[in-house]
């Protein structure tokens, strides 16, 4: 699944309730040029695009960094940081070991789908 596909994913599996992914699709093409949209999703990629669905659609707030704190990898995309560990500490993208997140594996379709699937369960 390329990240254009992945962004079309989340909103089609998202049920109407979830809010306007009108915001949220915008934010993604704001930020992804088209060559960035055809790439394969890092983990660091689908964290980000997790967290701004998580704040543009769903308008949840940050919550305090809890297992992320110890990912020895978590500032090495600074930008990414703080999405990287909203999604961990939600339950939603599961880091690589107990202190690694592993932001620059690309994940597999299989892997996207259950994520967004998470992602879901926090609509509820």
């Amino acid at each position: 699944m390329k990240t254009a596909e992945f962004i079309d994913y989340i909103i089609e599996q998202s049920p109407a309730s979830a809010g306007d992914t009108a915001a949220f699709f915008k934010h993604m093409m704001a930020d992804n040029s088209d060559a960035m949209l055809e790439q394969s999703v890092t983990k660091k990629k689908a964290a980000m695009i997790i967290y701004a669905f998580i704040k543009d659609v769903l308008g949840l707030k940050d919550i305090d960094w809890g297992v992320s704190k110890a990912l020895r990898d978590i500032y090495d995309c600074r930008i990414c940081a703080n999405a990287i560990a909203q999604v961990v500490e939600r339950g939603i993208l599961t880091p690589q070991s107990e202190n690694l997140f592993g932001g620059d594996i690309i994940m597999n379709d299989d892997g996207l789908r259950l994520a967004a699937q998470k992602l879901k369960a926090c609509i509820i």
